[in-house]
């Protein structure tokens, strides 16, 4: 895998949707079900907040709400404590429901990246299996395991959270900046100013991120490589005497996977507190140019209670946002390593108009064959050797000599 894997972010990002294809019924309802989970208790509960404010707790003389005068209509209750029961009762009903939402949601949820992932990962199994000896001789096996584990779980974070948080957000939000227009056009527009800085943050964030969540990815392949390597060989290791080398080569992997994740964890660490400084100054505009509408009596005490908790929910999917591009730069960097092992294909592969072989009469020969691997000196040199049906030969040599290649070489396990 020295040969950089050139895939554009964007290619990886319509081949990782394509995966969704089969199951867009199921994705759809994950949708609908997070919004409902989330989006309609968070926007209907507030309205309902400031009902309970403005015409019941403190009410406005001479003024009413037509959905009040609808509740007085469809029940009866027309005195101010059993109106405040229905309000409360109507609370609790949309939080019963947004529970009921929650059960199909995280069912839907588990089982479309589930699902996802069994696809993907039979592709990458099928793929691996039909790889060249080549290929597998210059991958070490903690490279392909961390990729078939951590990997794929940075993928699932991508079905089960960015995609559908994002059409979740994206709906609450319009939704909640459409409300607040209906409300107070002039303090939806003063609810408005942070989101831009908020965004620029983010993107910065995301970009300056990035880089290290990949980098990090590949240094951990590299420590599972010299776990598993140590392993596997473990009784070479203590027969040569080379516990030691290989501790410290394990401890260089481990030190270099530390660096990175703490250089990640620093970008993370300062984004935080801008986010904060923002969504403070957000809360002030709307405190000040809602409170000053407040004493003019253009607005009531509900309507800026409503709009703080609004703003919120604004603010609310632009830092999520910085969360998403996270789980999207770690699944398009896992997805960048799992890609490049499914797409890297046979050095030999099967010709479309191949012969079919008959009975064959069994003659082996070599003639001047020389062979080398990819990363190592010749290890065959002009090799010349017949053998005739039925006839026996014994190869004999030193530790490396060739007597393994020399044999992988007449089933065609490489490629002279």
């Amino acid at each position: 895998m020295d040969v950089e894997y050139e895939v554009s972010s964007w290619d990886l990002t319509k081949r990782l949707l394509g995966y969704m294809k089969p199951f867009l019924p199921t994705f759809f309802g994950i949708v609908i079900t997070a919004f409902g989970r989330h989006g309609v208790f968070a926007l209907l509960s507030p309205l309902l907040v400031m009902l309970i404010i403005d015409y019941i707790v403190v009410p406005v003389p001479g003024k009413s709400h037509w959905f009040l005068e609808y509740l007085k209509g469809l029940t009866g209750v027309t005195d101010q404590v059993g109106l405040l029961i229905l309000l409360c009762s109507l609370i609790v009903l949309l939080a019963i429901i947004r529970g009921v939402f929650h059960v199909i949601h995280i069912t839907l949820r588990a089982s479309l990246s589930q699902n996802i992932l069994r696809v993907m990962r039979r592709d990458f199994y099928y793929s691996l299996i039909h790889k060249s000896f080549s290929y597998l001789d210059q991958v070490m096996s903690g490279q392909i395991i961390s990729r078939m584990t951590s990997d794929m779980g940075a993928i699932d974070l991508f079905y089960s959270e960015t995609v559908r948080e994002i059409f979740r957000h994206g709906m609450q939000f319009f939704f909640t900046l459409y409300v607040l227009y209906i409300i107070d056009p002039g303090l939806a527009v003063v609810c408005s100013i942070p989101l831009p800085f908020v965004f620029l943050s983010t993107r910065l964030y995301s970009g300056r991120i990035s880089g290290y969540l990949a980098k990090a990815k590949n240094q951990f392949g590299e420590l599972n490589s010299v776990l598993v390597e140590g392993i596997v060989a473990h009784k070479l290791i203590k027969s040569y005497g080379q516990g030691e080398a290989f501790v410290d080569r394990f401890e260089v992997e481990n030190r270099g996977y530390v660096e990175t994740s703490l250089k990640a964890s620093a970008i993370q660490s300062l984004y935080r507190p801008s986010a904060v400084a923002t969504y403070a100054v957000g809360v002030a505009l709307v405190i000040y140019y809602g409170g000053q509408k407040v004493i003019a009596g253009q607005l009531t005490i509900g309507e800026m209670i409503l709009f703080g908790t609004y703003f919120d929910q604004l603010v609310g999917p632009m830092r999520m946002f910085a969360r998403l591009i996270m789980f999207y730069q770690d699944a398009i960097a896992s997805a960048r390593r799992v890609f490049e092992v499914i797409d890297i294909g046979e050095d030999v592969p099967e010709a479309p108009n191949a012969v079919e072989l008959s009975r064959l009469e069994g003659e082996v020969s070599f003639e001047g064959v020389s062979f080398s691997y990819q990363t190592s000196d010749e290890v065959l040199n002009d090799v010349s050797l017949k053998v005739s049906p039925g006839e026996s030969v014994a190869l004999m040599g030193f530790v490396g000599s060739g007597k393994t290649t020399l044999a992988e070489l007449v089933p065609r396990f490489y490629d002279v």
